[in-house]
């Protein structure tokens, strides 16, 4: 980031990661990480970028997990089109936490007792009936995400409850996550 302020418009880094986080078929404590940075696009634009790059990737590396065919145009939907589309309903339609929760009872969702705030609410609903169908029959870029789950994104200024950033899935595994950073 020292590197951007000093005047380079692109720069990026391959690195390993590690986190500690459980184990489990779409996650490992530890990875390879692409990070990059490009000043003057915005979301949209490294969307465009990062769709370029999965495709020039599959078409030169075999990645057996990943069953979407990556040679087609990618989805862009919203958080909120997915949620209408797979969960039934809207989150931003209900700010109140208790009448999130009510909803998505009323929509049959299965939400935890340990789930006491809207974003514990969100992410039942979103872990169980949204993500699981994103990226299947082809790519996915899931943007526009509550403000609260993106610390360092900019906020969307048509809507200030929304951040710009998104999440690429492909075949049942969520493949990038970016956004438009607050400078």
């Amino acid at each position: 980031k020292t590197l951007l302020g000093a005047g380079m418009e692109r720069i990026y880094s391959i690195t390993p990661c590690f986190r500690d986080e459980p184990v489990s078929r779409t996650h490992s404590t530890q990875f390879t990480m692409l990070e990059w940075y490009h000043t003057g696009t915005d979301l949209h634009g490294l969307m465009d970028e990062t769709e370029a790059m999965i495709q020039t990737l599959s078409e030169v590396c075999i990645l057996p997990e990943v069953k979407a065919n990556l040679s087609q145009g990618f989805e862009r939907i919203t958080v909120a089109h997915a949620f209408e589309r797979y969960a039934g309903l809207d989150p931003w339609k209900y700010p109140d936490t208790t009448e999130f929760r009510a909803a998505a009872h009323e929509q049959g969702h299965r939400i935890s007792s340990v789930s006491k705030d809207w974003d514990g609410v969100f992410f039942d609903i979103f872990m169980a009936a949204v993500e699981p169908r994103l990226g299947v029959e082809r790519p996915t870029f899931l943007w526009g995400w509550p403000a609260s789950q993106a610390a360092l994104a900019r906020l969307d200024p048509a809507q200030p409850n929304r951040a710009l950033r998104f999440e690429l899935y492909a075949g049942g595994y969520e493949l990038a996550n970016a956004f438009d950073e607050l400078t």
